[in-house]
């Protein structure tokens, strides 16, 4: 993995984290956090430790196993889920542009048999690198669609980190403070709520948007490399689906229309 590549994939998200959870406790418990502060300013050694533990990208790491995690296995809610190539690999079908042969037996799978989220994903990458050599219009395309897959991963991942900023802040504040009735203290902890509020959507908004625009530029370049090879019939290729049945295996070469 290049050093680009590392610095948006875990840095930044280190870096995020680190700077999230000190804005809230700053606004939660200032005068805690400027004493903590100088603590840190009077003994390097540990600045310079937490500095080097941030910028090598561990914690990073870390916050991209959650993401991958909530990525795959969390709720599929239109406006937080992440890219997803069920829809492409349906209209490819629809269009004659595509057509998914059974691995175990080489037949063509009917138009109900029809890919999971997973499986959708790993039709469209091997679609997609089976012609990065030889397909001008994906070679060309193939660096920025890195470009925006890092982005989208470095969002997503900074989406975690940014929750277990405000998990951490609060947290801290809970420990080393107590209750308080005065009105300062309670202007710095609705002001904290929204603070995170915010930074949270403005996280998982900008995860969506990313995430949508490398889907379909990835997706339209896709399309239209199928569409050149597809003159003569639609390109096959071998999956393996979990819902497929034998009552919805037809002969190789055509996809059965169903309805």
């Amino acid at each position: 993995m290049d050093e680009a590549r590392r610095f948006l994939r875990y840095v930044i998200p280190s870096l995020s984290f680190a700077v999230q959870t000190i804005l809230l406790l700053f606004v939660l418990i200032p005068p805690w956090v400027q004493k903590q502060i100088a603590v840190l300013i009077s003994n390097k050694g540990i600045g310079i430790a937490l500095a080097a533990l941030l910028g090598s990208g561990g914690v990073g790491f870390v916050f991209s196993l959650f993401h991958h995690e909530f990525h795959w296995r969390g709720p599929n809610w239109q406006w937080l889920a992440g890219q997803n190539h069920i829809d492409l690999i349906e209209r490819l079908r629809d269009r004659k542009l595509l057509c998914l042969l059974d691995a175990q037996n080489g037949n063509a799978l009917a138009l109900d048999s029809k890919p999971d989220r997973f499986e959708a994903w790993a039709i469209f990458n091997s679609l997609w690198h089976e012609r990065l050599e030889t397909n001008n219009k994906i070679k060309s395309a193939d660096p920025r669609a890195d470009s925006l897959a890092n982005s989208v991963h470095s969002i997503g991942t900074a989406r975690v980190a940014s929750f277990f900023a405000v998990i951490l802040a609060f947290g801290i504040t809970c420990h080393v403070s107590e209750y308080s009735s005065e009105c300062w203290d309670i202007v710095h902890f609705i002001s904290a709520i929204v603070i995170a509020v915010v930074l949270l959507y403005l996280h998982q908004s900008g995860y969506r948007r990313t995430g949508l625009v490398a889907q379909r530029v990835v997706e339209q370049v896709l399309t239209d490399a199928l569409a050149d090879e597809a003159s003569s019939g639609p390109v096959q290729t071998y999956v393996v689906l979990k819902q497929r049945t034998t009552a919805n295996r037809i002969g190789p070469g055509e996809e059965k229309e169903t309805g």
